[in-house]
Order: C-alpha cells, then structure tokens, then sequence
C-alpha cells in the first residue's frame, strides 16, 4: 500500500496494468516521461473519477509453446 491512498480502495472499471508506472509516479509527483504507456489512476483512487483508458489488448503463448496448440489474443473496449 502506498501512503496516503485509502486500502481497500476499488477503482469500478478495468484497468490495465501498463496503468500502474504512471499511477505510482503521478502519486509520488514525478513526471511519467513520454514512452510510457497506460495512465494516472490516481484521479479514479483519489476522487472516484473515470479515466481515459478505452482498451485492453491480452495476449499469451502458453497454449502454444506449451500444448502445440494456438496462441491466445483479446481485445476488450469499454463500448
């Protein structure tokens, strides 16, 4: 847990885990720098306020390199 935030705090909607970079350093008051990906979620713990993140991209190899079996990809929107 990180100070100052609530536990047990819940943010209703899905998020990404490429979100948590710019959650920490948002909270710490660093900038997040230019290539990172996802965003603040912040506003969402602090405030209950919705973020911007409209996508979700998954993927794994497992079945593949392990089963023979196909690769798995998904992609969920917020739609």
């Amino acid at each position: 847990m990180i100070s100052g935030i609530p536990g047990g705090r819940e943010v209703p909607q899905q998020v990404r885990s490429t979100d948590e970079l710019p959650t920490v350093t948002d909270f710490l008051g660093f900038p997040t720098g230019e290539k990172a990906q996802g965003v603040s979620l912040v506003p969402a713990l602090l405030e209950g306020k919705a973020t911007r993140s409209n996508y979700r991209y998954m993927e794994t190899l497992y079945p593949k390199s392990r089963m023979g079996w196909c690769e798995l990809r998904a992609m969920r929107t917020d739609q």
